[in-house]
C-alpha cells in the first residue's frame, strides 16, 4: 500500500519535485529524506523539506480515507539533516496525536479570501495582503491582474518548511465561493527559476515563506 502511494507521488514530478527527495520502505514504515547532494545547498534543501511536508499530508489523507491509522515522526536535525520524517501506517493501532492543525468546520463557511487567511493562521503563518511584492525587469503577463498575499513566519528552520508543505497540501480545501483552486498560484521560491531574478519588497520583517497570487 505505502509503496503504491509513494510511487504515484514520485511520478508526479511537477508537483512533488521528485529529484530532490528519496524514500525507503521497511514493512509498514516509510522514511523520507533529502537527496544527499542537497544537504549543503540551503535553497534546494529547503525546497525538498517543503515537498516532504506536502507528501506527509498527502499520505495521511490517503490513510484517513481508508480508515487506517498513521504515526508520523519528524526529526530534521544537525546530526542527520538528510533524514526528515517517517510515517507508519497500521490497520489496527490508534493514530498518535494528529500532527497537523485541525481545520475547523466553520472554516468551510468562509468566503474565499477569509478562508485563505484562516488556513494560513491555523498553520501559524502570518498572511498579509499587499501590492505586487516584487520589482522585476521581466515582462510576465502572468503577473498582471492578480491579488497578492505574502505568507511569513517568525521562525525559519526545517520544521517551518515541513509545516509550509503541510499548508500547501491543505490549500486544496480553499475551493469555495470567491476563490477557486485553479485561480491560486503559490510561489514558495522553489517552483519558478524566474524568482531568482526578482527583487522582493516586503511590508513586514518576518521570514518570507511564500507568495500567493489570486487571479482577479
Amino acid at each position: 500500500m505505502l509503496k503504491d502511494w509513494i510511487l504515484k507521488i514520485k511520478n508526479n514530478s511537477h508537483f512533488f519535485r521528485s529529484d530532490d527527495w528519496k524514500y525507503r520502505i521497511s514493512g509498514n514504515i516509510l522514511e523520507l529524506y533529502v537527496a544527499p547532494q542537497l544537504i549543503n545547498q540551503l535553497r534546494e534543501y529547503r525546497c525538498a523539506v517543503i515537498t516532504i511536508g506536502q507528501i506527509l499530508r498527502s499520505l495521511s489523507n490517503k490513510a484517513e480515507k481508508l480508515g487506517s491509522a498513521y504515526i508520523i515522526q519528524s526529526f530534521p536535525s544537525l546530526g542527520a539533516p538528510e533524514i526528515i520524517a517517517t510515517i507508519r501506517v497500521e490497520d489496527r493501532v490508534e493514530s498518535s496525536e494528529n500532527p497537523f492543525p485541525t481545520l475547523k468546520k466553520e472554516l468551510f463557511n468562509y468566503s474565499g479570501e477569509d478562508r485563505l487567511r484562516a488556513i494560513a493562521n491555523t498553520y501559524d503563518f502570518n498572511i498579509v495582503k499587499t501590492e505586487r511584492p516584487f520589482e522585476t525587469h521581466l515582462n510576465f503577463q502572468s503577473f498582471e491582474n492578480k491579488t497578492w498575499f505574502i505568507i511569513t513566519s517568525k521562525q525559519d528552520n526545517p520544521f517551518t518548511w515541513l509545516k509550509l508543505g503541510n499548508w500547501k497540501e491543505s490549500m486544496q480545501y480553499i475551493d469555495a465561493n470567491m476563490i477557486k483552486m485553479e485561480s491560486i498560484y503559490i510561489f514558495d521560491l522553489c517552483s519558478r527559476e524566474e524568482w531568482e531574478q526578482i527583487k522582493l519588497r516586503l511590508p513586514v520583517e518576518d521570514h518570507l515563506q511564500a507568495v500567493i497570487a489570486i487571479k482577479n
